[in-house]
């Protein structure tokens, strides 16, 4: 079912709200959207960003997991996903997610850094370098 018009403009107060770093406020927008609409993959996603920056990687990959069963073609989904899985450790899973964010979209920057950052963490050090080089290729000012 696609979002109305007020469901869109409840995402973007919420979308706001998390831009500013209010995660807790835009949760509540994002979970209201999602009781009118429990399966719509751009809540779902956003629902799991925020579960993920505020600490909850366990609810993160629940959440995006959902996000990619609706919509396996949301390339940042599988960035976070991959991120998520970092967090709580599951580094082969976390390479998973990021390999295939760069299958869906081979300049994502932020994808490689973050495979890079796992392989470092894996002591795969040849590997991490070339995902960086690959990054600060892609986006020559990245951080």
């Amino acid at each position: 079912m696609a979002l109305s018009k007020s469901q869109r403009d409840r995402l973007a107060q919420g979308w706001a709200l998390h831009q500013q770093g209010k995660l807790l406020e835009a949760e509540k927008i994002y979970e209201g959207v999602r009781r009118r609409v429990p399966r719509d993959a751009e809540v779902l996603h956003l629902l799991g960003t925020v579960a993920l920056h505020t600490a909850r990687p366990s609810l993160a990959v629940e959440l995006i997991a959902a996000t990619l069963r609706i919509d396996p073609t949301i390339v940042n989904a599988h960035n976070n996903l991959g991120n998520a899985y970092q967090k709580i450790g599951d580094f082969q899973k976390a390479i998973e997610s990021y390999d295939r964010a760069i299958a869906l979209r081979p300049d994502l920057a932020e994808a490689y850094n973050n495979r890079g950052i796992v392989r470092y963490d894996l002591s795969d050090y040849e590997g991490a370098i070339a995902d960086y080089d690959i990054a600060t290729v892609l986006k020559p000012n990245y951080p």
